[in-house]
């Protein structure tokens, strides 16, 4: 990162943490029917013989898994759960997850005569 961004991160950067490109060997946990919710444990993925990764539902709703992968290779980006939401919706789920390097927590800054909200 430090080769295409410099010593400081910009905003809006990107970078993939693992190959797209690698097969994976996902092994199930739950069940077609199941319930999840956000952070429900889906399936894992053994990275090395000491790291185990948890596929969990990213996802901030309620629902029924819809259709789960079987156990096999897959790359990262393939979709190995079907979630349906309470309200209907199909969400799929895939093993890769992106989150924000930053962000920006709003705060409250006083002065001596009045609050100021900063974003």
């Amino acid at each position: 990162m430090q080769g295409e961004y410099g010593d400081f991160i910009k905003r809006g950067a990107s970078v993939t943490g693992v190959s797209t490109e690698k097969l994976w060997h996902f092994v199930p946990v739950v069940s077609q029917g199941d319930n999840v919710s956000f952070g429900s444990i889906v399936g894992t993925v053994k990275e090395t013989e000491l790291i185990t990764n948890k596929i969990m539902n990213k996802f901030n709703v309620d629902g029924k898994i819809l259709e789960i992968a079987k156990e096999g290779e897959y790359k990262v980006t393939d979709t190995i759960a079907k979630i349906k939401t309470n309200d209907g919706k199909v969400l799929e789920l895939n093993m890769l997850q992106e989150w924000p390097v930053r962000k920006q927590n709003s705060y409250i800054r006083t002065t001596n005569y009045r609050a100021t909200r900063y974003r």
